[in-house]
Parts: C-alpha cells; structure tokens; sequence
C-alpha cells in the first residue's frame, strides 16, 4: 500500500464499496475488471501470470452475460489471449471481454479517477460498447478503439512522456555548457500548444513502477516485431545515464557528509519502486560518502531499503546540521517554502545541489550552489 492524498478521507465516506477476499463474489456481477500488477521479465517482456491468476480463481463462478474488463497494463494482443485462455478453462461460458487501461498519476490518482483526460475502452462488440457506456454515464470523455488499439494507446502514452523527460533532461545538460537557464527554456517551449508544458522539468529521470516499465516493455515487443524503436531505446538509455552523471556532478564539490532531500520517485507518494533517488544513493555510497536522508512520506520504505548503510532524519531542518552539501532530488513543495537563512546556519559547508530547481539564483546567492539546467555559483 503506498501513499495517496485524499483517499483514504474518500474512501471512509463511501457507504457503496465493498472489500472482500472470496472469489464466490463475482459471480453475480455484470462487469469486472482486473487491476492487477504485469511486472516485466528478466528479458523486459510482460508477466501476465498475475492475470492468469485471477482467471484461475474467477472462471467457475462467472455468470453469463459477464464484462471482463483488462484494466493492468498489457501489451497489444495480451487480452485476446486471456480471452482464448478463460474460453478454454470455461467452454460452456458467454461472455465479453474489453481493455480499458489506467491513466492515474500516482499522488493524484483520486483527482484522474474522478476526472479524466479520457476514458479509454477497447471493445470488440456493441454489447461491451453499451455496457461501459453505461457504466461511465455516457461520459464525454469516452473513446472506444478495437481491444489492440487500447493496449497500444497506454504504452504510447507512457512512452512518449518518458521521452519528453529525457528530452529535456538532455537539453538541461546543453543548457548548463550554453549559459542559458532550462527554466526558462522549458517555459518558452510549453507556450506553444502543439508542445504543451507537461513533463517538460528538468530532473534525475523518470522512475516508479509505470515509466521504467513500460517503455522497456515496449522497446521489447517492438524488437519481438522487428521493429526498430531507435527513439525509445535512446531515451531509456539517456535515463539510465542521468543517475552516473548526477552523481559526478554531487562527488565534484569534494566533500564527504551530504544530506539527500527526497527519496520518493516522485513526489506526493512514498512509492520507492524503481527511483531514481534511490539509484543515485546506491551511486553515491560506492564513493564512500556519507549520507542522512530526508523525505516527507518515504522516509519509512527507505529505512526498509538502506537499513543502516545511511542515517535518517524526521526533521527537515535536522537534516541540515553539520553538512557539506545539501541535495534535493525530489521537488517536495514542503522544500520549496523552506528557510534558506535558517538552513544557512545548521550547513557546515552551505553548500546546495538544487536538481529540481526548487530555489531561484538571488535565493541561493549565500551559497555555493549549481541548478539543473544552468545556474551555480561556484564552489
């Protein structure tokens, strides 16, 4: 269970959701769906066996009549054959089957939930159609695709966001030797409307349990295709570099006790899975540096992660006693508000690495400092 803002107070004043671990309970139900995990292989390929899981546990109790819905993540042709699988472990069975992914943001995924950009439903006859219209009250935001055409949509969707990430990621490296500021850069860019400003902030790289995946996953099927994503495959390269050049830029100020502020692959969530954060520590306790951690939700999945290899601190301001340089990695808007003066006065050394641009250049003028994508006063 990770972290989610407003669910939990949500959830709570509900009287119309149930919780139940007995499979017997489907069967009476019009429509399912399966949300269940697709992690990748060792060969990046998708593992459909939690989903072939459900089936086994589900398959005898089904009504006929019944909407399957495929909400986990799956490569194209994936439902299809989880339909070919449930028709072989229930001949006698009638029912429909449909994929309609996910598109929820971890530490908003309440607010996608309630409003979307679009609802997404792949359907292979008009009584699935009429089911699911139903069901999202003939909603405008419906768009209705053959079952391949909604599996292909959410891994394109994630795929191309990781790849404006390592854009501007790559862009903020040119930026820092061109005497320009990504920030501003970044903002000049999403003022076109053909371009838009999502996912255009220079950071550490993408991570968490989606991204990662799901790019490797469909550089993968595309290889099994023989199919030459060179696009894809380069930005999850240049992903993989971010952390190695992150950290020479952290071992360049030559000191020893650092404090790291976010830990989380994102923030608003305590979700450690596949961060970058996480990466870049890793990175740095090669080259023997010592390091106190601070996070507003995380703190907890790191200390099962690390254990004792690095300290922690509830504290923010704690954090900062006697370092050597200060690193903020996740943009935590707790960060953004804090007090540089204060902070100034615990450093040993006031020295700051800001990568999420949390700070502007006059706020950070009493310090030795470098910014992602341009701007440092040298240390």
């Amino acid at each position: 269970m990770f972290y989610e803002k407003k669910l939990n107070e949500e959830l709570l004043k509900q009287n119309n959701i149930q919780f139940s671990c007995d499979f017997k309970n489907v069967k009476n139900q019009d429509i399912i769906f399966i949300c269940v995990p697709t992690p990748n292989d060792k060969n990046n390929q998708i593992d459909l066996s939690y989903i072939k899981s459900v089936i086994d546990s589900i398959y005898k109790y089904l009504k006929n009549g019944v909407l399957l819905c495929i909400k986990s993540t799956v490569i194209p042709g994936s439902t299809l054959s989880i339909k070919k699988l449930l028709q072989k472990k229930n001949p006698k069975l009638k029912f429909h089957i449909a994929c309609v992914p996910e598109f929820l943001k971890e530490g908003s995924a309440l607010e996608d939930f309630l409003n979307p950009d679009r609802i997404i439903c792949g359907v292979e006859d008009e009584r699935s159609k009429e089911l699911l219209t139903k069901l999202y009250n003939n909603s405008d935001k419906l768009f209705f695709t053959s079952i391949n055409d909604a599996e292909m949509i959410k891994y394109a969707s994630n795929s191309f966001l990781s790849l404006k990430v390592a854009f501007i990621n790559e862009l903020a490296n040119l930026c820092e030797k061109s005497n320009c500021d990504i920030n501003l850069v970044s903002l000049g860019m999403g003022l076109d409307k053909r371009i838009a400003p999502y996912f255009l902030n220079a950071s550490i790289g993408y991570g968490g349990s989606c991204f990662p995946k799901d790019s490797t996953a469909l550089n993968s099927f595309a290889k099994k295709k023989k199919v030459n994503l060179s696009i894809l495959n380069a930005s999850i390269k240049s992903n993989q570099n971010r952390v190695k050049l992150i950290c020479k830029n952290i071992l360049e100020f030559n000191v020893k006790n650092i404090a790291i502020f976010g830990c989380s692959f994102k923030a608003n969530t305590d979700d450690i899975r596949y961060s970058q954060a996480i990466l870049l520590i890793e990175e740095l306790l090669k080259n023997n540096v010592k390091i106190t951690l601070h996070d507003p939700k995380a703190l907890n999945n790191a200390k099962k992660y690390f254990a004792n290899k690095i300290a922690y601190k509830q504290d923010f301001y704690e954090c900062f006693k006697n370092q050597e340089l200060a690193v903020f990695l996740v943009p935590w808007s707790d960060y953004k508000n804090a007090n540089l003066d204060k902070i100034h006065s615990l450093m040993q050394k006031p020295n700051i690495y800001d990568t999420c641009n949390l700070f502007t250049k006059e706020n950070l003028n009493k310090f030795y400092y470098k910014k992602m994508g341009g701007g440092y006063n040298q240390w």
